[in-house]
C-alpha cells in the first residue's frame, strides 16, 4: 500500500509529463476561481449601498462625535 505523499507525486508527475491531463483541471480551476471572485463582487457592490460606508458617512460620523464630546464638556463647565 502506497503513503498518500507518493501517490501525490506521482500524480503530480504524471501531469507534468502529459500536459493534455491537467489543463482540463487548471481549466476548471481558473474558472471556478473567475466566477466565485466575481459573484463575491457583485455580492459587495448590491450590498454596499444598504451599509452606508462611503467616506463622506464616516467623515460626518467622526464631526458628529467630536461635536457632541466638546458640547458634553461644554455643559459640564456651565454646569459647574
Amino acid at each position: 500500500m502506497e503513503e498518500i505523499g507518493e501517490m501525490i507525486g506521482k500524480g503530480f508527475g504524471i501531469w507534468r509529463h502529459n500536459i493534455n491531463l491537467c489543463i482540463p483541471f487548471l481549466l476548471n480551476f481558473f474558472v471556478s476561481m473567475l466566477v466565485i471572485v466575481s459573484f463575491l463582487v457583485v455580492v459587495f457592490l448590491a450590498v454596499m449601498p444598504f451599509l452606508d460606508l462611503n467616506s463622506t458617512s464616516i467623515q460626518n460620523r467622526r464631526m458628529f462625535r467630536r461635536c457632541r464630546i466638546l458640547s458634553l464638556k461644554w455643559e459640564s463647565r456651565l454646569a459647574a
